[in-house]
């Protein structure tokens, strides 16, 4: 018996909380259904209000249901009248109803509530939709303090994306940190080298930066496409930079003669790299579905920071700062080395004769 009246209370008073923090408006209204039942019950019928025994409530519940349109309060007279706009869910003809009856109990009840937000913009969640959801939960608890009730929900279709987008952003950047890391370890495998590695480290940070920057630029915000892209960043970031590091570490020489042999023995390789995959992408550019262009776009932006950071950016740095011959080895990591990492200069020059071989 007192639920109805407790949820009667505790609708008005979460309508009444979202006025007050500014997110709708007493024009905007709320619709409990319990308040017309109470009035078609009482006035159009004189039945007592609030029920105590339940089988009778829900069968004059699905009384109130059926009514016709003509009786005062009924739900199809004040649907009709005022909540047309409530659509979709538990419904009678597409228009919500605000329960569910299951084997003669009312077994759920809700109400609705209006808000004037902006819920997309630019096709994504709208940031004010969190202060929405956090500013609703917050009168969803004085709703339930007031009326005595607890356990309720507060909720609405959007809130999905909004969660979806929120974990994607998040998750996106878990990955790409955790690339990035695993970046660094292959770097400094493949090159045995910390100091070396550091460097590498600190141009890969600049790759990515760069990229995260261009995406603010360019107005994208974090849905489904670009937390892909952003979780792949981290990987296609250190081509170019592994394969410079690399060529630089088996070179000898000064710092600028180690830079310059680097170049020369990677730099036709690494254009040409860049080259053709800036050439597919610009069979991206030219596709008619969004998702694809911007894809194109995102490994263009990906591949053009990458190769000015690696052949300008650290090319410099390394001719700078670029550790010497036998700078920054690990002895511990030496037993990688044996005819994987490093040339091997036994017979070196040497001509292969087939005859030699001959016994």
């Amino acid at each position: 018996m007192t639920n109805q009246v407790q949820f009667s209370d505790a609708a008005r008073e979460f309508h009444d909380q979202l006025i007050a923090k500014g997110q709708t408006t007493t024009e905007d209204g709320y619709y409990c259904w319990l308040d017309d039942f109470k009035r078609w019950a009482m006035y159009t019928h004189g039945l007592p209000y609030p029920y105590t025994d339940r089988a009778a409530f829900a069968n004059n519940v699905s009384a109130w249901l059926a009514a016709d349109q003509s009786e005062g309060f009924s739900w199809k007279n004040r649907t009709w009248w005022k909540y047309g706009n409530y659509k979709g869910g538990t419904s009678e003809d597409n228009y919500e109803t605000g329960f569910g009856v299951s084997d003669g109990v009312v077994r759920f009840s809700f109400s609705l509530h209006n808000t004037s937000y902006e819920m997309l913009e630019n096709g994504y969640p709208s940031a004010t939709m969190w202060d929405l959801y956090n500013d609703a939960e917050d009168a969803l608890k004085a709703a339930e303090a007031v009326s005595g009730m607890s356990d309720g929900i507060q909720t609405m279709r959007q809130y999905g994306i909004m969660a979806l987008t929120s974990y994607l952003t998040t998750s996106a950047y878990q990955n790409a940190s955790a690339s990035l890391c695993l970046a660094v370890v292959v770097i400094l495998l493949f090159t045995n080298n910390w100091w070396l590695t550091i460097l590498c480290t600190f141009a890969l940070y600049c790759v990515t930066s760069l990229v995260f920057a261009e995406m603010a630029i360019f107005g994208w915000q974090v849905n489904i496409l670009e937390a892909v892209d952003i979780s792949i960043a981290g990987g296609m970031s250190v081509d170019y930079v592994l394969h410079l590091a690399h060529s630089y570490n088996s070179q000898t020489g000064n710092h600028g003669e180690k830079v310059t042999k680097a170049l020369k023995e990677m730099g036709v390789s690494v254009t040409s790299g860049m080259l053709t995959t800036f050439m597919a992408c610009i069979a991206l550019f030219m596709t008619d579905m969004l998702w694809f262009r911007l894809f194109g776009c995102f490994i263009a932006m990906v591949i053009l920071s990458a190769f000015v950071t690696s052949m300008v950016g650290l090319m410099a740095l390394l001719a700078v700062a670029g550790p010497g011959d036998g700078q920054g080895e690990m002895p511990c990591l030496k037993f990688l080395d044996a005819g994987i990492c490093k040339k091997n200069d036994e017979g070196a020059g040497k001509e292969f004769s087939p005859t030699a071989a001959v016994p």
